[in-house]
């Protein structure tokens, strides 16, 4: 149709003279070339449109009317205004994602150094109120004031310093113990080291570029004013003074002194183990204790340390026999062949498989029981249980099930496991077998195994069995503590506690603070809050996987501290778990379903802990 039209309308054109021939011949041959260009742009206006589609929905994902503006968010190098004064709640209402109501519009005045009990059950609204005091959640109505200057137009450098929070379930990522306390006073670079070159020209251009902060994390960023000392030779006695008053610091020295020793120690800190090392049996043989301990001696068996502490006279590295069995290193297969200890060993771990197959592999991983096994793991049932069967019988035993068994000797100490697989005859073969080791370690076990030494310190031990140089006697119920009591005696008076607690600060709490235990964490998330004097610390109870009466315990510290921590008119708000607790605050709130229920004031003071 399209060329009928072209010849009608061009040949009309052509009678008529305003066309000639050759023009209707021109335009008729480029028509046929036209439907390929148009379709071409047809199919990218098409693209056009879709990216422009799909562009405006990933958009949408990203564009949020209520995002908090930057001036909030601004940092500032400038010392915050305190928020000591009255602490004014209007009107606050607070609901959830859905609209319900989680607290109806409640009203409450808090004096300045006043410490208030919020009690309820969960649920029932004074931990949200809690959170919203230090901005945790966004309220639905009302507003909270600060000596007359609302919360919601304050930047985030004044709550964020002046006003402290803990709560139980805290989330704390892997760092150590010294790092998670110090977490909250680091808000900006405070000491800074003049850095220049190239890498810093780049790192600077780099982050100006992306639009990030250009400040260095290499910088000393903690504030130490904030935790009322004078700078970082201070911190640690601030620390061990909060950590004190939530009752964890005999723990985290617990850390230090079970924990591996750093592979740089300071000046002077090797002499003052062997001196305490020296005045812990000064300590023992005074006291009459010398029967709860055994001390290292090359020329005889230790009962209480392993079979392999007892061949090579040391401590091996507990990552060591994972790179490498200890078994299938030429220097320990030496020692075993000229020894004849390397039959003798792995019938003794068949025989330990045996038992502990026995006994425990029918029970499922998980069974509780299976923890008690530090000789084999609930994983290694399986692959022990099959390696029995294949070294049943005469045949040609592998390599690889031989070392298999002789680890599980190597863990052995009679006195713990009981099986009755040391004799005196084995253990003497055992300590003849030292003198392949007298003369050193082989490259082999370089860096793998630490040999004891009476006039030295061996790095692969912790701090505690390098002064101990032994083993306690645990057939004994009480020498646990009767040693325990004499170590911590001798820390003391030879100078040594502030190694081990400084050691105990480096402690790697794992992911998730997984390497805590539930209460440990709870103290830690506690005196961090503490340890940043807050103008208003709000506590939604912190201490719930505690009992009761040490949740008492230290509430009443924590009362009290704010004499000791120099900030006698901060205000504290505490979400108590137990409401009888609720006799040692000021006032008392009760909340539930919800609601404000009651405001009681206390004419008894606060208790104080002696």
């Amino acid at each position: 149709m399209t060329p009928f039209i072209f010849y009608l309308g061009g040949g009309y054109l052509v009678i008529t003279g305003q066309l000639d021939i050759g023009q209707l011949v021109a335009v008729i041959a480029a028509y046929k070339d036209l439907p390929a260009p148009l379709k071409e742009l047809i199919a990218w206006d098409q693209y056009r449109v879709d990216v422009q589609s799909k562009y405006a929905q990933i958009r949408e994902q990203f564009v949020m009317s209520d995002l908090v503006s930057a001036e909030t968010q601004r940092v500032s190098f400038d010392a915050p205004p305190r928020l000591d004064g009255e602490v004014s709640v209007s009107g606050l209402k607070i609901c959830d994602e859905s609209g319900n109501e989680l607290l109806y519009p409640t009203t409450l005045k808090v004096a300045p150094g006043e410490a208030v009990a919020l009690v309820g059950p969960p649920g029932g609204g004074g931990e949200y109120l809690a959170d919203a005091l230090v901005r945790l959640v966004q309220p639905a109505g009302g507003r909270i004031a600060f000596a007359g200057t609302t919360l919601d137009s304050m930047p985030d450098a004044i709550p964020g310093r002046r006003l402290g929070y803990s709560a139980s379930g805290l989330f704390l990522a892997q760092m150590s113990v010294r790092e998670a306390l110090t977490y909250g006073l680091k808000h900006v670079p405070m000491r800074c080291e003049e850095r220049s070159g190239r890498d810093e020209a780049s790192r600077l251009e780099e982050a100006r570029l992306s639009g990030n902060l250009d400040l260095d994390i290499r910088d000393d960023w903690i504030d130490y004013e904030a935790a009322g000392v004078s700078g970082p030779e201070a911190l640690p006695a601030r620390l061990a003074e909060v950590l004190g008053i939530v009752e964890l610091r005999s723990e985290i020295a617990r850390f230090g002194l079970r924990g591996k020793l750093p592979e740089v120690l300071a000046d002077g800190v090797s002499d003052q183990i062997l001196t305490a090392r020296a005045r812990f049996r000064q300590r023992l043989i005074e006291g009459g204790d010398e029967d709860y301990f055994e001390s290292f001696d090359r020329s005889r068996y230790s009962d209480y340390a392993s079979v392999f502490e007892n061949l090579v006279f040391g401590t091996a590295d507990p990552d060591a026999d994972a790179e490498r069995p200890l078994a299938d290193r030429p220097s320990v297969k030496a020692a075993l062949g000229a020894s004849g200890l390397d039959e003798r060993l792995f019938v003794m771990g068949r025989q330990i498989a045996e038992t502990l197959v026995e006994i425990f592999g029918d029970l499922s991983a998980d069974n509780p029981l299976l923890d008690d096994i530090d000789l084999m793991s609930p994983e290694d049932v399986e692959r022990y249980r099959a390696a029995l069967r294949r070294v049943d019988g005469e045949g040609k035993r592998d390599d690889k099930d031989r070392h298999a068994f002789q680890r599980l000797a190597f863990g052995y100490v009679e006195p713990r496991h009981r099986l009755g697989l040391l004799d005196a005859d084995l253990q003497q073969a055992i300590v003849a077998a030292r003198d392949h080791f007298s003369d050193g370690l082989g490259p082999d076990l370089s860096g793998a195994v630490f040999l004891h030494d009476p006039a030295g310190v061996n790095r692969a031990a912790s701090l505690q069995d390098n002064i101990l140089f032994g083993r306690i006697v645990t057939r004994y119920a009480e020498a646990q503590g009767r040693i325990n009591a004499v170590l911590a005696d001798t820390l003391r008076e030879t100078g040594l506690y502030d190694v081990v607690f400084d050691l105990g600060l480096a402690f790697d709490i794992g992911s998730g603070a997984k390497r805590l235990a539930a209460s440990q964490q709870q103290k830690l998330t506690l005196a961090r809050a503490l340890l940043k004097r807050p103008d208003l610390l709000v506590l939604n109870r912190p201490l719930s996987a505690l009992d009761g009466e040490t949740q008492r315990r230290i509430a009443a510290a924590v009362l009290k501290s704010r004499q000791e921590l120099g900030v006698e008119r901060q205000t504290i708000v505490w979400v108590l778990a137990h409401a009888d607790h609720a006799d040692l605050f000021d006032r008392t709130v009760a909340f539930r379903e919800g609601r404000m229920q009651d405001l009681e004031h206390q004419a008894a003071p606060p208790l104080e802990v002696s």
